[in-house]
C-alpha cells in the first residue's frame, strides 16, 4: 500500500513539469524567480521554491519543502536511568500553478492549486545497555501527500527582490507507520485524512527575480 502510495506521487511530480513547461506560450524572454521561506522555528522548517512565467500572470513552481533536521537528548536526574535520544527529519517536494492579479504597482495578489508530498521520521535512542542494540530504537514514519491551494500577497521591492507572504489550506492524506524495538507488539501502521492548514502561521517569503 505504501510503496503504491508513493510511487502515484512521485509518476505526478516527475511527469507534471513537463507538461506544463510544454504549454509555454511565452516568445519572450520569461521571468524566473527563486524563493526561500522559513516556514516554522520550532523546530526550524524552511522551504526553497522556483517559480518560471508561463503566461503573463501565471508562474509554473516547483520546490523543496518542509525542510527540517534536529535533535535533543534528554538527560535524566536520576543515576539509575539512562539518556534517551531523539532525532527527527522531514523533506517534502511540492508543484503547482500560481495565478497572479496585480492590485497595485507594488502589490499582487495571488492563488493556485499544488501537489505535495513529505516525509517525515523521528527517532528515539535509549543507551540502556542492558537492552540489545538492535531493540535501543523507537522509530515513528510518516508519508504526507496533500493538495494544498496557496492564498497570497506579493510585493515587488524593485526589479529583483521581492516578499510574499502566503497561507495554504490542504486536504491531506497520511500513513504513519511506528516501530518499536524493545514492544514489537505495540508496532502499528494507519491512514489518516485532514483539512488544515499546511503551515501553523503561514508562510513569509523573500524572493529573487532573474
Amino acid at each position: 500500500m505504501r510503496a503504491l502510495f508513493t510511487v502515484i506521487f512521485l509518476l505526478i511530480f516527475i511527469i507534471t513539469p513537463f507538461c506544463v513547461i510544454g504549454q509555454d506560450s511565452i516568445k519572450a524572454k520569461k521571468i524566473n524567480e527563486y524563493f526561500f521561506a522559513l516556514e516554522d522555528i520550532s523546530p526550524v522548517n524552511i522551504s526553497i521554491k522556483f517559480k518560471h512565467q508561463l503566461k503573463k500572470n501565471t508562474f509554473y513552481k516547483i520546490g523543496l519543502v518542509n525542510i527540517a533536521v534536529g535533535s535533543n537528548t534528554n538527560i535524566p536526574v536520576r543515576s539509575n536511568s539512562f539518556a534517551i535520544h531523539n532525532y527527527n527529519y522531514s523533506l517534502g517536494f511540492q508543484n503547482g500553478i500560481e495565478f497572479r492579479k496585480k492590485i497595485s504597482e507594488k502589490f499582487s495578489f495571488f492563488h493556485g492549486p499544488n501537489l505535495s508530498f513529505t516525509y517525515r521520521v523521528n527517532i528515539a535512542k535509549t543507551e540502556n545497555p542492558a537492552i540489545p542494540a538492535n531493540q535501543r530504537q523507537n522509530i515513528s514514519q510518516s508519508y504526507i501527500s496533500g493538495l494544498p491551494y496557496t492564498l497570497g500577497l506579493l510585493f515587488q521591492f524593485n526589479n529583483h527582490l521581492l516578499f510574499s507572504a502566503e497561507i495554504n489550506p490542504e486536504l491531506s492524506v497520511t500513513y504513519n507507520k511506528a516501530r518499536y524495538g524493545q514492544n514489537p507488539n505495540f508496532n502499528s501502521e494507519n491512514i489518516s485524512s485532514n483539512f488544515l492548514f499546511a503551515n501553523k502561521y503561514g508562510v513569509i517569503s523573500k524572493a529573487y527575480r532573474l
